[in-house]
């Protein structure tokens, strides 16, 4: 871009108004230097001082009032005592961390945040909540309610009293290359029938419940969370409670290249969503893929494996590595079906590799038949395990057996397929007599054939600690041993 005078002969006495712009390329249309500077605002422009003991609420205020992309200039630090919003199809943008926003505790369940409206973009900035004390907030400092086509990029958030962000009955949202750390609720939550959340490239450090959340609360009046993706994220130390990433009652779901590390609880925590009088729902059509879980489950109770699933359908877990989690790698409970596990690496689980269970279930759980995003026709009066394949799998020193299948007694988990799966070095089961690559009981339709266990620590023979089947119908076993690197 160049400068030039509008008048040569006579170039003005009022400053940018009588200076003109032109921009660099062919079509470029000349204007004023002051109509050029307008295109955005900087909170300086309206007084802000940004020494972090101003309070500069108004000038953030009066800047974001004019609907025009709002500055915050780095090497400042700008106190904020009430609500900022940021009105539709404008900006709020820094030069990174050093462009602070410090955002001042309310104490209240409506804390203090950001709101987020449609067609928004918020950027480079650092945004922290002061004077926190403990758990007050539940809406998230960074917050969108209804809205649409929202851009966060750049943005680290730290020390909210509730999420560091909400999304609530929002679309078409994406979140890249944040960092959220320290809030005393979930990292990134999306609740209330949001749908195309999009969050990739992000770190999740120290908050104190799920690193990221897609929970349907409010099923019956929003509908369920929809078609979100998350990836290659950066989730670790998580601290008191939560999962490393939550996908509660929410249907399409996809998470990939993901890390997560130190989790109070499972590292990936797929299930139904029940909320009493807000409406219950299932869920399904989820992926997990390419995801490394490595101490998950390190609280004290609670669901404290790798991945675990329930009330589900459509659920395909695959090329995962989990690492050291405190019970299991890969679990089901209560009622699912159409679960496919494939090609996963768990090593070092404390209890079996994978613990498949199974229990009849009525009410919301008959919506894995039912729910339109679901539905195929399948029609029964009950749910329990239905439907999962186990193929190409390593579990590597498990504390008990590889994969461990137990249905109900009344209603037998139906077709099973157990293949090609490669056990190592598994450990006694505290107070039994052996560890089996596979173990199965209370199954009907259930095929089992390729699987191998290499070098038990229990010293028994391979094909003795290989596969045990009791209490189970419809049983193909073909099941041989094979030599180590056959596959």
């Amino acid at each position: 871009a160049r400068i030039k005078d509008i008048d040569p002969v006579n170039p003005g006495e009022n400053g940018a108004g009588d200076i003109g712009f032109l921009q660099a390329g062919n079509g470029a249309v000349a204007r004023t230097v002051q109509n050029k500077l307008r295109d955005a605002v900087s909170v300086k422009d309206f007084g802000a001082v940004g020494d972090g003991i101003t309070d500069d609420t108004a000038a953030f205020v009066a800047a974001l009032a004019t609907g025009k992309p709002v500055r915050v200039p780095g090497g400042h630090n700008f106190k904020v005592t009430t609500n900022l919003t940021i009105p539709a199809s404008s900006a709020l943008f820094g030069d990174g961390y050093t462009s602070k926003i410090s955002m001042l505790s309310n104490g209240a369940a409506d804390n203090i945040k950001i709101n987020l409206s449609s067609n928004t973009k918020i950027a480079d900035l650092f945004v922290q909540e002061t004077g926190v004390t403990g758990r007050t907030g539940v809406y998230g400092t960074l917050y969108s309610s209804g809205a649409s086509n929202i851009e966060i990029s750049g943005v680290e958030v730290s020390g909210s009293s509730s999420t560091g962000m909400m999304f609530s009955s929002s679309t078409d949202v994406t979140v890249s290359n944040c960092y959220v750390h320290d809030t005393k609720a979930d990292g990134i939550h999306s609740q209330r029938g949001s749908k195309r959340i999009a969050i990739s490239n992000c770190r999740i450090k120290g908050v104190a419940d799920d690193g990221i959340a897609f929970v349907s609360h409010g099923y019956d009046a929003y509908g369920p969370v929809m078609e979100c993706v998350v990836s290659n994220c950066l989730i670790t130390d998580l601290v008191t409670t939560g999962s490393g990433i939550g996908i509660i009652g929410a249907f399409g779901v996809s998470v990939t290249g993901c890390h997560i590390e130190n989790t109070p609880l499972v590292g990936i925590r797929i299930t139904g969503a029940s909320f009493g009088a807000e409406g219950s729902t299932v869920g399904g059509k989820i992926t997990i893929i390419g995801n490394e879980i490595i101490n998950a489950g390190q609280g004290a109770s609670g669901e404290r494996g790798g991945i675990f699933i329930e009330g589900n359908r459509y659920v395909a877990i695959k090329d995962n590595v989990i690492f050291n989690p405190a019970t299991y790698g890969i679990a089901t409970s209560n009622a699912w079906s159409d679960v496919d596990i494939h090609g996963n690496l768990i090593i070092k689980a404390g209890s079996v590799g994978m613990f498949i269970s199974a229990a009849t279930q009525t009410g919301y759980y008959l919506k894995l038949w039912t729910d339109a995003n679901l539905d195929d026709g399948t029609s029964l009066a009950y749910a329990s395990g239905h439907n999962i394949s186990i193929k190409n799998n390593t579990i590597r020193s498990a504390g008990g057996s590889g994969i461990y299948v137990f249905g109900d007694s009344g209603n037998y988990t139906k077709g099973v397929t157990i293949r090609r799966n490669d056990c190592f070095r598994l450990k006694t089961n505290a107070g039994a007599g052996s560890s089996y690559a596979v173990y199965a009981a209370y199954c009907d339709y259930i095929s089992i054939s390729e699987n191998a266990n290499f070098s038990p620590v229990n010293a028994l023979a391979d094909d003795v600690g290989l596969v045990s089947v009791t209490n189970t119908g419809g049983i193909e076993n073909t099941n041989t041993p094979r030599k180590l690197g056959l596959r």
